[in-house]
């Protein structure tokens, strides 16, 4: 319905300017200046009334939130790209992603569950939204910028990995690789590993990992020299070394999401 009124308004918009224009050129004397006056008041109210376009987000609604309330934990990630993620044990078996918008303090949401839409408003940490289930209130777990992570891995820093997982993380190092989890437990994890060089030169691994997963790959521009991805890990040659990036989040984030992964090896790629 909210892309459906964004329709019949913006066709409206259109129909208005043309008439306008019309009106401008072709009609005479006082009636076009009446008309004309009338026509460009009537205009500038559809621009103020016309709702958010798409994927547009209140920046003070970007984090990761807590449902409060007595039951189970459920989690809401709101994503600067227009999407979100439902998680959490309260969640269950309805954990899943979908895409919003939020703007002076009005929201839409679309996910496989139905539509759905309202007010909201941020006070400090909390915010509170009102939509079809009635008015809930959510304390912020994690916004960018914060200092809730831990880490001790040279490879990345960890806010992109905050990012990426929309929480704070516990990074930890070993021979050759790094694991970073999600401080909500269970619903994300990042790992970073680099291919031990042996006598085989790095890009003939690659070259044959390519070969052999052809069909199931992406293949990927402007990280290290060369990379592809293959479902939720990118894997990067650069130089004389080859490293991969996973991302694991529950739910699963769509195949077709590959921003994260990017940044993340871009990101590995330039400490290497």
């Amino acid at each position: 319905m909210a892309f459906l009124s964004s329709f019949k308004a913006s066709s409206v918009l259109r129909a208005v300017s043309r008439y306008l224009l019309f009106v401008l050129f072709l009609a005479p004397g006082r009636m076009a200046v009446f008309i004309r006056n009338g026509l460009i008041a009537l205009l500038l109210l559809m621009l103020v009334a016309l709702p958010a376009t798409a994927g547009e987000i209140d920046p003070d609604l970007i984090g990761t939130w807590k449902l409060q309330w007595v039951g189970p934990a459920i989690y809401w990630q709101v994503r600067a790209d227009g999407r979100y993620r439902s998680f959490g044990v309260g969640a269950r078996p309805n954990e899943h992603w979908g895409s919003m918008t939020a703007y002076q303090g009005q929201f839409t949401s679309n996910s496989p569950f139905g539509e759905d839409g309202g007010s909201y408003s941020v006070n400090g940490e909390v915010l509170t939204t009102t939509g079809k289930l009635g008015t809930g209130s959510w304390e912020a777990v994690w916004r960018p910028g914060g200092q809730g992570s831990t880490s001790d891995c040279t490879l990345i820093d960890s806010a992109p990995v905050e990012s990426a997982l929309g929480t704070y993380v516990r990074g930890r190092s070993f021979p050759s690789r790094c694991v970073f989890s999600s401080t909500i437990a269970g619903s994300g994890e990042v790992s970073i590993g680099i291919r031990t060089p042996d006598a085989l030169p790095a890009f003939k691994h690659f070259e044959t990992a390519h070969r052999l997963k052809k069909d199931k790959i992406i293949d990927i521009s402007g990280v290290g020299d060369r990379a592809f991805i293959e479902g939720h890990t990118i894997t990067v040659l650069k130089g004389p070394l080859i490293f991969k990036v996973s991302i694991i989040l529950h739910p699963a984030a769509p195949d077709t999401d590959t921003a994260d992964l990017i940044k993340l090896a871009q990101a590995v790629a330039q400490r290497l």
